[in-house]
């Protein structure tokens, strides 16, 4: 047989596509050629109407199975021939009216090879229940030749992995394609012996996949990754049941299957329910929003930044409302405007809504108190405290010395005064450190030897065991000086400031004494002197460090650093 090309028949007669809605009616020719004993052929061409897409007939619907009347009939608009390979058994169907065929882990049904059933992006739903607990790689769907090739699959199981109940492959890859799985157990994911819905959806445009489970979203993971994940066609025969031709059928399914529909387009949250829903079932929409509500977390403090979470771990939609301008709730992102310096925090109620599937909604409210500005003083205390170093006025001349006096007496008022802003305090700070600056000393007078004794008693929490010899005994050295210059009753200003300075310098030149230093500040870097290269063997994360201001590194009890060959260590 022959069908001259033709993009609605296949040479098999299939119908590969029809016309669309509001075109005409198509024919093609079909030749049969035929010969008896080797003889002479002979032809003969039928036409064929391929009829074009009528109104209310659905284009995306690509197959469509209900397996009622014991028949393996495609009802969608391409009728397309399914035929069983194995003996196929029937059984009560999902609604218990109907019919579901059951495969026994030796049949499966062969789709043709229409590339209609290899599109770009797709929906999957069906109902599916187990003959027993699955313990070895089932596949549901084979739209490809060779595994890494052009198309798509689903499976159960892969390599026997009892935590992968259900994968989709998509694509071609030199080596493994690009793998969605859904998170869970195949025990818990299929129960043997009791129906359930599962739908999936793809777009090769955005590699998003979804995986629902008796119409509730399922976590999933993604491996490989940088392969390309576009669903391309190909000439194969699609299966059910089986992995294909090239791979000789093996990981057949043993279960059954009911209400097998694949869709040209991405179903909605609202899609997967409504297929769950026709057997009959029912969600209960109003307790799976309120579960999603329950389980949000909101920040109960807020300065200057806070989102909130747009969907529930189940597909909620959630919107928020704000009772207090002092958070405005834009989608998700809130501006915060904190009360004024002095003012008291405010407490905000944050009320979310959520909805799932277009169910009853469910409210939860959530207090978030708003805290009003506050000054960072740190620094001015710290210059604060340093000027006491300064506070000898027969060192200075009186003028120099006054102004120092005042820009102190300012900085102390303003660190006294907690409804500082912190503009006022980053002024003090500054016209302080200038009065320091301008201080002129008198000739004839004694050396203010303040900043001197501090740097002395800054080496006192030093540790000789933790720093190079070389690097200790040269702040050994200075601090020798440094004390001598102190008890020196003839010492000139030059003598104590660049006492000062050395020991300052040495105490900045130490050099810590370790072969490896991970201060894990959301990196891996080895701050000694080895510089060694640490890497994660996956991922990791960061939290808050012992000390409240870093970071520390965590460790999930499946990753570890790698820290090299290197026999310092």
């Amino acid at each position: 047989w022959s069908a001259n090309g033709s993009k609605y028949l296949s040479d098999k007669g299939e119908v590969l596509e029809r016309p669309a809605l509001g075109e005409g009616d198509v024919e093609v020719t079909l030749t049969a050629t035929a010969s008896y004993l080797g003889g002479e052929p002979a032809t003969r061409d039928f036409t064929v109407t391929v009829k074009a897409i009528a109104e209310g007939e659905n284009p995306s619907l690509l197959l469509d199975l209900g397996f009622d009347e014991e028949s393996l009939a495609d009802n969608s608009i391409y009728s397309r021939k399914v035929q069983n390979v194995g003996d196929v058994a029937y059984v009560a169907g999902v609604d218990g009216k109907g019919k579901a065929v059951a495969l026994n882990g030796s049949t499966y049904l062969n789709l043709g090879t229409g590339n209609k059933l290899t599109p770009e992006v797709l929906s999957l739903s069906f109902w599916i229940k187990p003959n027993a607990d699955i313990t070895g790689e089932q596949i549901i769907a084979w739209s490809k030749g060779e595994f890494k090739g052009d198309g798509w699959y689903l499976n159960m199981c892969p390599n026997a992995n009892q935590n992968v109940p259900l994968g989709l492959s998509v694509g071609p890859a030199n080596s493994q394609p690009y793998y969605i799985q859904a998170v869970g157990t195949a025990k818990d994911f299929f129960p043997a012996g009791e129906w359930t819905h599962v739908a999936v959806t793809y777009n090769s445009k955005t590699k998003k996949a979804m995986f629902y489970r008796n119409g509730i979203p399922q976590k999933q993971k993604v491996s490989n990754e940088n392969e390309s994940g576009v669903i391309g066609t190909n000439s194969n025969i699609k299966v059910i049941g089986s992995n294909g031709e090239v791979h000789k059928h093996t990981g057949k399914l043993n279960a059954a299957l009911d209400e097998y529909q694949l869709y040209n387009t991405e179903f909605t949250l609202e899609q997967v329910v409504a297929a769950y829903e026709e057997s009959g079932r029912t969600l209960n929409k109003q307790e799976i929003a309120q579960q999603d509500i329950d389980a949000l977390e909101v920040p109960q403090t807020a300065a200057d930044e806070l989102t909130l979470a747009g969907e529930g771990e189940s597909g909620s939609v959630i919107t928020w409302e704000s009772n207090d301008p002092a958070i405005v709730v834009n989608g998700t992102a809130c501006t915060i405007t904190p009360p004024g310096y002095g003012e008291e925090d405010k407490v905000v109620t944050l009320t979310a809504k959520a909805v799932f599937a277009g169910g009853t909604p469910a409210t939860k409210e959530f207090p978030v108190t708003v805290k009003a500005k506050k000054a960072d003083f740190s620094e001015l205390e710290n210059a604060i405290q340093d000027a006491a170093d300064y506070e000898t006025a027969d060192a200075y001349t009186p003028e120099s010395y006054q102004a120092f006096q005042k820009a102190l007496k300012d900085a102390k008022d303003v660190a006294g005064n907690k409804s500082s802003s912190q503009e006022a305090v980053d002024g003090a700070v500054s016209a302080l450190e200038e009065a320091i600056a301008g201080l002129e000393r008198k000739a004839d007078a004694k050396p203010n030897k303040a900043a001197l004794v501090r740097a002395i008693e800054s080496t006192k929490g030093k540790h000789e065991a933790l720093y190079t010899a070389e690097s200790w005994n040269s702040m050994q050295t200075a601090l020798t000086e440094a004390n001598r210059v102190n008890a020196d009753e003839d010492a000139t200003w030059d003598d104590v400031d660049s006492a000062k300075q050395a020991l300052e310098e040495a105490v900045a030149n130490l050099i810590d004494d370790l072969a490896l230093n991970l201060a894990f500040e959301d990196n891996l870097t080895d701050g000694s002197a080895n510089a060694f290269e640490v890497a994660g063997n996956k991922a990791v994360t960061y939290a808050d460090g012992v000390d409240g201001k870093g970071k520390a590194v965590s460790l999930d009890g499946s990753a570890y650093l790698n820290l090299g060959t290197n026999g310092k260590l």
